[in-house]
């Protein structure tokens, strides 16, 4: 596919490199914060190009640390805020793409970790554990068990499981050109 060559100057405020997630989401945000703001966003392939299109289409509060190790890094306060905006993150997302008629299938149903073995469910109640002590309540996590787990997944072998609501799925490549 040949790509238009760009003559002459570009009359724009701000140019974002990459029509990927980051990109979109910063141009979306910039132009409402200011919607005199120009906002280009440049992109060599397609929007959505890479990981941002085809993704698993999850948006979560989960972060790659825990969260005792973010507290004792960066204090407990600090781990607080992130875990809250994490959280509101899913929410905003979903508001968005409301506001914005995104057709990205935007759903909300929360995320499960099944525990299919004794050591699987240790860790799972250590989780629970660890939540408790950051004050997270059972409308922010709870331990399922074998019943509860299997009547909404249906998975065989199942101990228990945790639950989360603070997740959702997308369709990713809809909703990065929803965002475009």
């Amino acid at each position: 596919m040949q790509r238009p060559a760009l003559n002459g100057d570009i009359d724009v405020d701000v140019a974002i490199v990459g029509a990927v997630y980051t990109g979109l989401w910063a141009a979306y945000y910039l132009a409402a914060s200011d919607p005199s703001l120009k906002v280009a966003v440049l992109e060599r392939d397609i929007v959505g190009f890479g990981a941002s299109g085809r993704n698993g289409g999850w948006y979560s509060e989960m972060f790659a640390a825990s969260p005792a190790k973010i507290a004792r890094t960066y204090g407990k306060q600090a781990e607080e805020r992130l875990r809250n905006e994490l959280e509101h993150t899913v929410d905003e997302i979903g508001a968005v793409t409301a506001n914005e008629g995104i057709d990205c299938h935007f759903k909300k149903g929360g995320r499960m970790m099944l525990a299919r073995s004794s050591a699987q469910l240790l860790r799972a109640r250590q989780e629970i554990d660890e939540a408790r002590s950051f004050c997270l309540s059972e409308d922010d996590l709870v331990l399922l068990g074998r019943s509860e787990a299997w009547a909404i997944v249906g998975a065989t072998d199942v101990l228990g499981a945790v639950y989360s609501p603070h997740c959702a799925s997308v369709h990713p490549a809809r909703l990065a050109c929803g965002l475009a």
